[in-house]
């Protein structure tokens, strides 16, 4: 306010100035600056006077716990940010859990007239397999196969559920020859849609001559579109193969020798005939090797 009093003079001084024919620019802008700055200060001042230091020693209290809790006020800041976009997510959650709600009922719908249509599909597809499967298990000397179809609630497989009876009987209830061949009469059945690698483990076993001779051309057919290895004791298949290896054990260790066509001979006459050897056993082999060939 003392130094205000300077500006009472400023006229006589410009008046001084005059009369000594002496440039008073130089004055006007000193006097310009010095009244912008005085003018400035007084106004910081107003703004003091009105602030409530109670407060302002709050807040400088509330940003020094903020800065050690977060390394820097621009920290803080970003937390903030990152809260605020958590709370809009939370105040849209209403929002989108009804949206949400919304898509999975029409999800399901979907889905319901999806399998309804696959279910269609399935059935026609299970006739059409089942037809193809009982020209094959006839041949395999089995009863007829029966694909049952029933409705199931909807999950991963759709609406359906299908098991297999044999002449009336659910296939899990068959014997094992019966299975075997039953499996094998399936694998025909799809042999025009699949390929690849059949390891056969006496698929024969438990079964008549003549059920073995059919499981016997049944492979021969497969061959067609698989590597087919099996392992056999009856002469029936072995007479059928293309190619006829034996495994033999002795000081336990196995060997596997491949036959040509007159041990191939001796090998399926053994096997019908036991260790002794019959003539009759031997023509008979024959036999089957021509009739396969």
């Amino acid at each position: 306010q003392k130094a205000e009093g300077i500006f009472e003079y400023e006229d006589a001084v410009q008046e001084v100035l005059a009369l000594c024919n002496k440039e008073g620019a130089f004055f006007d802008e000193a006097m310009n600056e010095l009244r912008e700055i005085l003018y400035s200060e007084m106004e910081r001042l107003r703004e003091l006077e009105e602030m409530d230091i109670e407060e302002i020693l709050d807040r400088i209290e509330k940003l020094s716990s903020l800065q050690r809790r977060y390394g820097s006020i621009e920290e803080a800041l970003q937390v903030l940010e990152e809260k605020r976009a958590e709370l809009a997510k939370i105040e849209q959650l209403t929002y989108t859990k009804q949206h949400l709600y919304q898509e999975k009922e029409a999800a399901i719908a979907k889905l319901h007239k999806l399998a309804a249509f696959m279910s269609e599909a399935r059935k026609e597809g299970a006739k059409r397999l089942q037809e193809r499967v009982n020209r094959y298990v006839k041949a395999l000397k089995l009863g007829s196969v029966q694909i049952m179809h029933d409705k199931a609630s909807l999950g991963k497989k759709g609406i359906d559920s299908f098991h297999v009876e044999l002449g009336g009987v659910d296939f899990k209830k068959i014997s094992s020859g019966e299975y075997n061949r039953l499996r094998l009469g399936f694998m025909a059945a799809r042999k025009h849609k699949e390929s690849g690698v059949l390891v056969l483990d006496e698929i024969d076993a438990n079964i008549s001559g003549e059920e073995s001779m059919a499981v016997a051309k049944i492979l021969k057919e497969l061959a067609k579109n698989y590597q087919i290895f099996a392992i056999s004791h009856q002469a029936q298949l072995a007479s059928m193969a293309d190619q006829h290896f034996l495994v033999t054990k002795k000081g336990g260790k196995s060997s596997v020798q491949e036959l040509d066509e007159h041990k191939r001979a001796e090998e399926i006459a053994r096997i019908i005939s036991g260790e002794q050897i019959s003539e009759e056993a031997r023509d008979f082999a024959k036999k089957m090797l021509k009739e396969a060939s």
